[in-house]
């Protein structure tokens, strides 16, 4: 229900359309104004119109009146009236009935007070802007669909005010889907700075330490409540008397941008200087390496008519030996004949005689736990990053095996507390996992007490829970050990979860297993 600002004025527009054609749905034209439909309370706008027209002319009880409005008659970059008189009196006038000489036979009129309420929806590239209110009040949806806004007034008889809004049929600045784009890449931005120049913070430690850099929480809630305001300030564009036009917007985004950033460069600056110099010198320390042990003297030269004894004959139990060099530091070690070199340990420098192959998921069969933790360590060793899921609580874990280093542990437990989950959480397991391969991608997963899993929550739930870290440590070029004892496994749970790793290290012994 509106008129556009040029027609409030002109009355050659207007004409009679008489009770008759308005009776079978004719549209009626009044001040400029094309009204397609008009409906009145409880009756079809085809039907019977006996109430308001003859036979009660001094009626005083409220009618209402809808009526729906063509746009395509309205200019497209066009001021309107929201609150006209006229198209209070339009129904009225047009419902009365003339004579063939052109005089009202039963004149009907508009007396009294009335109540504009208006709903107004546009769908495409159409907005509504600029709203000026001085006496009734609006309320305003923008989407990237349309637009959709409400507009309610009271208007005593011969009273009108001069509430107007702008209608655009394509407005740069003002335009909802552009709007949108606007606030999605300055919204975006706001959040990206502070994580960008988190970024730059943690790359400023030396590797060892980086896993002490920490966000500033409230350098992220900054960013995340201006990408808030801007989503609002878009869908609803009238807050009290203010209105976010396009421009305010595009101001208010470029404003929360700069902001983002020159703070959050500020604050992470300052948490730069403030990284402990030692972290830096001990980086700068030559590293200590272990002296490699002298080449063995080869034995001297006999002739070769010198009696050679016969070598005694083996005693029952008794295991041939060999010797080999140290991978990392050359010394010289007895080992078994045929012995797992994945077991074998240097006993100068701790190292592993045979390393597991990064980047792929290794199940360890084997009753013995410590050939897995040796595993670990060695990684550690090479400064990798690590994450532990154990039965065992952290400390005694650390303790016990000597890990060092960036090493994060969790406590599969139901005593509760920090770097605790319950074994019966599985899915939050998976996720801790999630969480830590993307913020340490290629880095090394142990998950110890997978027997324990099977027992207390039934394999396929174990299975599960293993299925989905596996997946996780693929898609991050993670190296994921999981040692288990395969006493504790049927031949056909055994069979199931082997295939769901890369590698299978089978380090138990079976002639000990089989030994009675």
């Amino acid at each position: 229900m509106w008129c556009v600002e040029p027609g409030l004025n002109n009355t050659t527009s207007w004409r009679y359309a008489g009770t008759t054609p308005y009776r079978n749905g004719t549209g009626m034209e009044y001040y400029g104004v094309n009204i397609k439909h008009s409906a009145l309370t409880n009756r079809n706008i085809a039907g019977d119109t006996n109430g308001l027209i003859g036979t009660k002319k001094g009626m005083s009880a409220p009618i209402d009146i809808y009526m729906t409005i063509d746009m395509n008659d309205i200019p497209g970059n066009s001021q309107i009236t929201l609150s006209n008189i006229n198209l209070l009196k339009a129904p009225f006038e047009c419902l009365t009935e003339y004579n063939s000489g052109g005089n009202p036979i039963d004149n009907v009129t508009f007396q009294g007070d009335g109540v504009l309420n208006h709903l107004n929806m546009v769908v495409g590239f159409d907005s509504y802007s600029y709203p000026k209110m001085e006496k009734g009040s609006m309320w305003m949806l923008r989407t990237p669909a349309g637009e959709v806004f409400s507009y309610s007034t009271d208007i005593g008889n011969g009273q009108t005010t001069d509430d107007v809004i702008q209608h655009s049929t394509f407005d740069v600045l003002e335009n909802p889907q552009i709007l949108f784009i606007i606030i999605a890449i300055f919204g975006y931005l706001s959040v990206a700075f502070p994580t960008h120049f988190y970024l730059v913070y943690r790359n400023s430690y030396p590797k060892r330490y980086r896993m002490e850099a920490q966000k500033i929480r409230w350098l992220q809630w900054t960013g995340r409540i201006f990408l808030l305001l801007l989503i609002i300030f878009y869908f609803f564009p009238i807050i009290g008397p203010i209105y976010f036009s396009g421009p305010i917007m595009l101001v208010l985004g470029i404003v929360f941008v700069i902001i983002s950033a020159v703070l959050s460069k500020y604050t992470y600056e300052k948490a730069i200087e403030n990284i402990p110099k030692e972290y830096f010198e001990e980086e700068k320390k030559p590293k200590k390496r272990i002296p490699r042990a002298p080449a063995p003297v080869p034995a001297p030269m006999r002739d070769l008519e010198e009696y050679e004894p016969e070598p005694l004959p083996m005693m029952y139990g008794e295991e041939e030996e060999e010797r080999i060099h140290c991978i990392r530091c050359g010394s010289l070690i007895k080992i078994k004949e045929g012995e797992n070199l994945l077991k074998v340990k240097c006993p100068v420098c701790g190292a592993l005689q045979k390393r597991v192959e990064r980047g792929y998921n290794h199940l360890i069969l084997d009753s013995e736990l410590k050939n897995t933790y040796n595993m670990l360590a060695d990684f550690l060793r090479d400064r990798d990053t690590a994450l532990c899921l154990s039965t065992t609580f952290p400390d005694k874990l650390k303790r016990t095996y000597g890990l060092t280093g960036r090493i994060k542990c969790i406590w599969l437990s139901n005593a509760g507390g920090k770097d605790t989950i319950e074994p019966a959480d599985m899915d939050k397991i998976a996720d801790t996992v999630e969480r830590f391969s993307q913020k340490y991608p290629a880095s090394v997963v142990l998950l110890d007490g997978l027997e324990y899993l099977v027992v207390e929550q039934g394999f396929d739930d174990a299975m599960e829970m293993v299925k989905k870290i596996t997946d996780v440590a693929s898609m991050r070029d993670m190296t994921l050990l999981v040692p288990i004892n395969p006493a504790a496994l049927t031949s056909e749970e055994l069979t199931t979860i082997k295939a769901e790793f890369d590698r299978v290290e089978a380090l138990e012994d079976k002639d000990e297993r089989s030994f009675y």
